[in-house]
């Protein structure tokens, strides 16, 4: 089940003299945000030929919009997982997930289907599923998410990597399982 894990969690910045004091607003931003914003706000390049699925905010940050970039963000469900073929698979091919902007929050089953819409300006508890609403507005953020939805992949990507050889700093001397082995000494009763 999703719940707002990472779509509704504060995020702070300090920085006396560069970032304006007090501002507070509910602009979207999404994890994935975070490093093309510190690259940004320090002067640097992201590597070439890498897909970064951020967005820097960095004029958000620096007081010079209330917006960020972002007119949705989404959430997605976990669930168990396996180490198949050495690789990690989940366990479904399509997790459940929520699509959201500021103002309505779209539930979207493991079977690709819009289960669930929220109105979460007004019901921040969720306790009033719109997805039968006849209200316009309504029916118009239910079209407008769910064209989102569509965009993604039938199948969720699993994580593709190549494990590291081991190192020595892996190897921990002197503790039992890992580095040298130990020889221990058989008590015995006297």
């Amino acid at each position: 089940m999703t719940e707002h894990n990472g779509t509704a969690m504060p995020f702070i910045v300090n920085c006396p003299g560069t970032v304006p004091g007090g501002v507070e607003t509910d602009a979207l931003i999404d994890f994935t945000d975070i490093l093309p914003t510190f690259a940004e706000l320090g002067g640097g390049k992201l590597p070439a030929g890498r897909v970064v699925d951020g967005k820097s905010f960095a004029p958000l940050v620096l007081g010079e919009t209330q917006e960020g970039p972002r007119e949705w963000i989404l959430s997605m469900g976990g669930g168990p997982a396996a180490l198949r073929d050495g690789r990690v698979q989940p366990a479904l091919d399509y997790d459940d997930r929520v699509i959201r902007d500021k103002h309505y929050k779209l539930w979207i089953d493991a079977n690709r289907k819009p289960s669930k819409l929220f109105r979460i300006t007004g019901d921040q508890w969720e306790e009033q599923n719109l997805i039968h609403s006849t209200s316009p507005k309504d029916q118009a953020a239910l079209e407008r998410l769910t064209a989102i939805a569509a965009q993604f992949p039938a199948k969720d990507g699993a994580p593709n990597y190549e494990k590291n050889p081991p190192q020595k700093w892996d190897q921990k001397p002197g503790i039992p399982g890992q580095g040298k082995k130990q020889k221990r000494k058989a008590k015995t009763k006297q």
